[in-house]
């Protein structure tokens, strides 16, 4: 009996081993390799979870660029630009007052007058280069060319020729033409009495002027640059309006109407030097507001120097 409780004992204890050996496993001892010091590492065991969570998308790298020192443009020195000169134009300058055309023709009509010394800008040429155009107060007008004198290079000046009216659709009412300005006409007539002078006496001259027009003339004057050998004494007809400077006469007549005529006495003293055989030469001038100028004269002859015998009859 005891020998099987002894054999039932040592049964126990192996079976009790093998359990421990079988919930402790194999100690440290066992993996370690002959020789080397072991160490205990506790590896925790990985509690699962529920479904696996999605791995996070990488962002690819991308590298910054970083500016490199660029120098920044030079700035433009301060370099003068020049400025190309004007090439004046060409001018014509009359030698002599004419007339201003406006067409290079003697038949056009007047437009004006260009007066000697001044400039006129020459803008063309006709054809044959014998008539310049001109910039005329704002218009074209034509000068004879070989009455002006040109300053200037002339080579780019462009040939033209008179304007040509514009082609205008025939219509059915006609187009109204211009009325030409009719201007008036003076005419005057000077006088000498008594006819012929002696030195220091007096010779008045009848001055006539008269409209010979069917226009009005207006502001009409009266110029008399009385020679050197005459006095200017009293005027008669006009003494209101009388200027006398020096030799010269002038007297206002104001409103000449067409046809009609006005007559002015103006007194002249023979200068008691006036050398004998001399002749006395007058010319009184008149003009209007319109523009329109006439002039005429009369002789005054003085005394001769050396007188004939008495008795010797003069041949004419």
């Amino acid at each position: 009996m005891r020998l099987e409780s002894r054999h039932c004992l040592w049964i126990t204890l192996v079976l009790l081993a093998i359990v421990l050996a079988a919930l402790l496993g194999p100690g440290p001892s066992a993996w370690a390799r002959p020789g080397q010091r072991q160490y205990l590492q506790t590896v925790p065991t990985p509690t699962p979870t529920g479904a696996a969570s999605p791995l996070p998308t990488a962002t690819p790298y991308r590298p910054t660029r970083v500016p490199t020192n660029t120098p920044p443009p030079a700035r433009p020195t301060n370099t003068p630009v020049s400025t190309p000169t004007p090439i004046p134009k060409p001018v014509a300058i009359p030698s002599a007052d004419m007339n201003v055309r406006a067409g290079p023709s003697t038949d056009a009509a007047v437009e004006g007058t260009a007066y000697a010394g001044r400039t006129y800008v020459i803008t063309g040429r006709n054809p044959a280069g014998d008539w310049w155009r001109i910039d005329y107060e704002g218009l074209a007008g034509w000068l004879y060319a070989p009455l002006v004198q040109v300053q200037g290079d002339t080579t780019q000046v462009p040939i033209v020729g008179s304007a040509m009216p514009p082609t205008v659709a025939p219509t059915d009412t006609p187009m109204p033409t211009a009325t030409p300005v009719q201007l008036p006409e003076l005419a005057v007539l000077v006088t000498a009495d008594p006819p012929w002078g002696i030195p220091g006496r007096v010779v008045t001259f009848r001055v006539q002027v008269s409209n010979v027009s069917a226009v009005d003339a207006t502001d009409v004057a009266v110029r008399d640059d009385l020679p050197a050998l005459l006095i200017p004494g009293a005027v008669h007809g006009q003494e209101n309006q009388v200027t006398i400077e020096g030799q010269v006469v002038s007297a206002h007549l104001g409103l000449l109407p067409a046809g009609g005529t006005a007559t002015i006495l103006i007194d002249g003293v023979i200068r008691p030097d006036a050398p004998l055989g001399k002749v006395i030469d007058n010319i009184v001038e008149a003009l209007c507001a319109e523009g329109v100028r006439a002039s005429a004269g009369t002789s005054v002859p003085l005394p001769p120097k050396y007188l004939p015998p008495t008795g010797v009859r003069l041949s004419r």
